[in-house]
């Protein structure tokens, strides 16, 4: 009212600078024009307020006898009369505007922050990053301190997360959070609590600090609607991952199992051969006795890379051994690979393509196991002499390593061997894959693999042999 009362003083001290050039009538539209200017810019009950100040002081200055509230003259009361209603009517219709101008400004702010905020929520992949989010736009948003609880796995709430660092409710206020949740209306506090529920049920509660205004009150209500179906939508995106771990965790079992009885048993039966042979006590060649040892060496070597790389990828799948993942040289990781298979490679004419690609963010000792993995089966199957090919290249921010060989292949149907389904688990740990296709010509196997890269990277073309 204060604001309005200067308004109209505003509006008389025009007057009476106009007074000698105005007339009566006309001195009356500069106090409608105040009133009119109240009324836009503080409502309908200041707009009022305004209109009948305006009419007294018009009356008390401007009208005949003047500085009394008496009319002399019929005319001068009509004049009068018309100007307080027009001034009310006026007032009114500036008030109505104004307060609609309000609302379209408030929904379009809300409308705004709905779309930020969506548009913020579709870039979310976890449960804490949403709840992040929706507590940071909370606050920025309103103004206000946000706070967001959800169920520990005895139904009990337990604050998630929180707008500053150093904010955490009472213990008073959880409560009043709890028998809210519980279906209890919760005592009055510095709190606005509203659920993140949706059709499935609640998932959590804000807590909002206060006061809040109905406006602010709808927007809280319309973030955290969103908030809950991005939270929804993080739970069944965790949920499908795990079943999609499940199953293919099963897939592995049963493939190993399949593969077990084939590729652990001809080694073993390779040595138990062999060393029955040197055990009957009939003489042997020396050179042929060494030739005997070799192929006992070779299959025990054999027996315990495939035990290292069982034991590598349990543990990694039981979460025993994290991936210690690093930017690593994948060049490096081949060479390592093919030394550590030096004897085997000795009967063949190994052939690498290795460009110069950006380094891979990969745990490095076990793709290095797969890698050996998948170079063992090329020896296993290859004729004695013939090529084995690996090429290093990249493509669309991944790099690519295959392995050829001159093998007869895999029939279709049949498992690739326990080799190279323990290489598919240690690459599939890093979001990487393996693939097992026909070679060139339809000759052969070729084994790809692919792995993520962490920058863009250059090729030199280089083909060098492996010796």
């Amino acid at each position: 009212m204060v604001l309005a009362a200067l308004g109209v003083a505003v509006s008389t001290g025009f007057a009476f600078r106009l007074a000698p050039y105005l007339s009566h009538a006309d001195l009356a539209l500069i106090f409608l024009a105040g009133v009119l200017f109240i009324s836009v810019g503080l409502g309908l009950w200041p707009s009022l307020f305004g209109s009948a100040l305006s009419f007294f002081t018009y009356n008390f200055l401007f009208t005949e006898p003047y500085f009394t509230f008496q009319v002399e003259y019929r005319t001068d009361l009509v004049r009068l009369a018309v100007f307080l209603l027009v001034a009310t009517v006026t007032g009114q219709l500036a008030a109505r505007m104004r307060t609609a101008i309000e609302d379209t400004r408030a929904v379009a702010r809300r409308t705004e922050a709905l779309h930020d905020f969506s548009r913020r929520m579709a870039a979310v992949v976890s449960m804490e990053d949403a709840m992040e989010a929706t507590v940071d736009h909370l606050a920025a948003t309103l103004g206000r301190p946000a706070v967001l609880l959800a169920p520990a796995r005895d139904g009990r709430l337990e604050q998630r997360a929180a707008s500053s660092d150093d904010l955490h409710l009472a213990a008073g206020d959880l409560a009043h959070a709890q028998q809210l949740w519980q279906g209890r209306a919760p005592a009055r506090g510095p709190w606005q609590f509203v659920r993140l529920e949706t059709a499935g049920g609640p998932l959590a509660m804000a807590a909002i600090g206060t006061p809040l205004t109905a406006d602010m009150m709808e927007l809280a209500e319309g973030l955290c609607g969103q908030a809950a179906v991005a939270i929804e939508r993080t739970q069944l995106a965790d949920e499908l991952q795990e079943t999609r771990r499940a199953a293919e965790t099963e897939q592995l079992r049963a493939a190993l199992l399949s593969s077990l009885s084939h590729d652990l048993h001809a080694p073993l039966l390779a040595i138990h051969t062999i060393t029955t042979e040197l055990l009957t006590g009939e003489p042997t060649p020396p050179e042929h006795a060494a030739v005997q040892l070799r192929e006992v060496r070779d299959q025990t070597d054999r027996l315990m890379r495939y035990l290292q790389s069982l034991f590598d990828m349990t543990r990694v799948g039981e979460g025993g051994q994290p991936l210690r993942r690093a930017s690593v040289d994948l060049r490096e990781i081949v060479v390592a690979a093919l030394n550590r298979l030096h004897a085997p490679l000795e009967h063949f004419n190994v052939v690498l393509d290795l460009q110069d690609i950006a380094p891979a963010y990969v745990h490095a000792a076990l793709i290095e196991q797969a890698l050996v993995n998948v170079l063992d089966n090329a020896t296993r199957y290859s004729p004695p002499g013939g090529t084995i090919a690996v090429r290093l290249h990249d493509g669309a921010e991944r790099a690519h390593i295959e392995v050829v060989d001159q093998g007869p292949g895999f029939p279709a149907g049949q498992p690739p061997g326990l080799g190279l389904t323990i290489a598919h688990a240690l690459v599939g740990a890093h979001a990487g894959d393996l693939e097992v296709l026909p070679g060139p010509e339809g000759r052969g196997t070729r084994v790809s693999i692919t792995l993520p890269l962490t920058a863009d990277a250059g090729q030199d073309g280089s083909v060098r042999r492996f010796d």
